[in-house]
């Protein structure tokens, strides 16, 4: 059987286990390809050959149920690859995958009838059940077993995971592709295998190291933002499970409540690696569900901006029908503060010097969008348009530049969420603060528990983020530029499929 790999694994394991054997046994396969399609021979579970076929990206073209040990021990399920599409090319090309007990048996009855076939088994042991006796006389304990004909070379082959890292923050050219081994996660810890993600403003700063919290860790994997599917769970996790879609947690460490100091450290794409990586291990309680309504695509929209626009409107801001709310421009914080306030039934007003832009923002549902280069004192604007009495959250994404004009625009007693700091820093007056009794308040994105309750509002109301543009993987450098132009309307997504 040339080119062939067979694999096992001889005691009682978990199905955790059973989907990272599935899943290294694919990688691991990978070099021996491409195949034309996937056989599986099965006692109808199909988990080993559809994880495999996933990780490959193979159809599979046929599946062979055997029911009963008295068949397998017979090898008769052999017999069931005849008039399979393997058979009619003698199985050149095609990739079978058993998961069950006989492995001898079949390996050497796959070898006679399709010698140009590739065969592989990933087997789980239940505890206590009896193993068939052909195939302990295959195979030893407690080790990974392959077949004599591969052995040295598919084991040999290292798994390997490709991201992108910062080796040092100079620009966007320093964005560089690389190779780590394959992460495994520890208690309470999940390993994703990451479909999208997105970026956000911060990221830009980050690799042209203008971002003033900190300095980030030497050759860190950016982006804070992704989504994937579960693919293995560490000890004692019970909040999600292998399979589920989620998204990461912008930090890993802030389930619930105020944020603390322990929390600060775990923001990703800065203090701790990111998601523009093939797999990430993120903390159990740094995963949240997707809403099942949304692609991978959209999913990764979430994690940043649209859960500190939640923290600002909802927790901050408590936003209710009927309430004016203050925007500005068309960034990702301000396009889901739009979003979410129609969602409650209040009124907006944005502020954008493009007319394009400005049009979409009012096809959105905004009420009114002020010019802000035509009009440069828009918030007295805002006050005409409010009549006279000012908005009742301002979402405060510029800082020092339009964080003046902030304080007249908002309504007395009302609330501003201070995001960014688009427009640069200085000093700033605070008595309009005192004069109008204003609530001024800085957020830091947001907790997993208010990401799970945006989510909740969002799957009930059939939300869906406004994308601008979706870039591969293999492009990550030119949805940094694309970012960067500021032409977007909305997120800028990198797909990993």
């Amino acid at each position: 059987m040339a080119g062939s790999a067979g694999y096992n694994r001889m005691f009682p394991v978990s199905w955790t286990e059973l989907h990272r054997d599935a899943r290294a046994l694919a990688w691991r396969l990978a070099d021996l390809g491409p195949f034309k399609g996937l056989v599986a021979i099965t006692r109808g579970g199909l988990v080993p050959a559809a994880i495999v076929a996933r990780e490959l990206n193979l159809r599979l073209i046929d599946t062979i149920c055997c029911s009963t040990y008295d068949r397998m021990e017979r090898g008769a399920k052999v017999e069931l690859l005849k008039g399979t599409s393997a058979e009619q090319d003698k199985g050149a090309g095609w990739l079978i995958v058993d998961d069950l007990v006989d492995t001898g048996v079949t390996a050497r009855a796959v070898r006679a009838m399709l010698p140009e076939a590739h065969f592989a088994t990933v087997y789980a042991k239940p505890a206590g059940r009896p193993v068939v006796d052909s195939y302990v006389t295959e195979v030893s304990q407690d080790t990974w077993i392959l077949f004599p004909w591969d052995q040295e070379a598919v084991m040999a082959k290292t798994i390997i995971v490709k991201c992108y890292v910062i080796p040092a923050p100079k620009g966007i050219d320093s964005l560089t592709l690389a190779e780590r081994p394959d992460p495994t996660p520890g208690p309470r810890q999940v390993l994703v295998r990451v479909m999208a993600t997105s970026l956000n403003y911060r990221d830009l700063l980050t690799i042209e190291a203008q971002y003033a919290r900190s300095a980030p860790k030497p050759d860190l994997i950016p982006l804070s933002d992704g989504a994937g599917e579960v693919v293995a769970v560490g000890p004692g996790v019970s909040r999600v499970k292998v399979g589920d879609r989620v998204a990461g947690c912008f930090m890993q460490r802030w389930f619930g409540g105020a944020i603390s100091d322990s929390a600060m450290p775990s923001a990703m794409g800065g203090a701790v690696d990111g998601m523009l990586t093939e797999l990430a291990v993120l903390e159990e309680e740094g995963v949240v569900k997707l809403p099942a309504h949304l692609s991978y695509e959209e999913g990764a929209t979430l994690p940043c901006a649209a859960v500190t626009a939640w923290h600002a409107l909802v927790e901050i801001g408590h936003l209710k029908a009927g309430d004016v709310v203050q925007i500005q421009g068309t960034g990702g914080v301000s396009i889901f503060a739009l979003q979410f306030a129609r969602m409650f039934g209040a009124r907006v007003i944005g502020t954008s010097s493009s007319p394009a832009k400005a049009e979409r923002l009012i096809q959105m549902g905004a009420e009114a969008v002020i010019d802000y280069k035509t009009t440069p004192d828009w918030d007295k604007e805002a006050l005409k348009l409010t009549g006279g009495r000012g908005a009742d959250i301002t979402v405060e994404v510029g800082g020092a530049g339009t964080l003046p004009r902030s304080f007249t625009a908002t309504r007395l007693g009302g609330s501003i969420a201070v995001i960014g700091l688009l427009s640069g820093m200085a000093t700033l007056d605070p008595m309009p603060i005192l004069r109008r009794n204003l609530k001024v308040q800085g957020l830091y994105v947001g907790s997993t528990q208010m990401f799970e309750a945006m989510n909740r509002a969002i799957e009930a109301n059939g939300l869906k983020p406004v994308i601008d543009r979706v870039f591969p993987f293999a492009e990550a450098q030119a949805a940094y530029r694309h970012l960067k132009s500021q032409k977007h309307f909305g997120k800028i997504v990198i797909s990993h499929a």
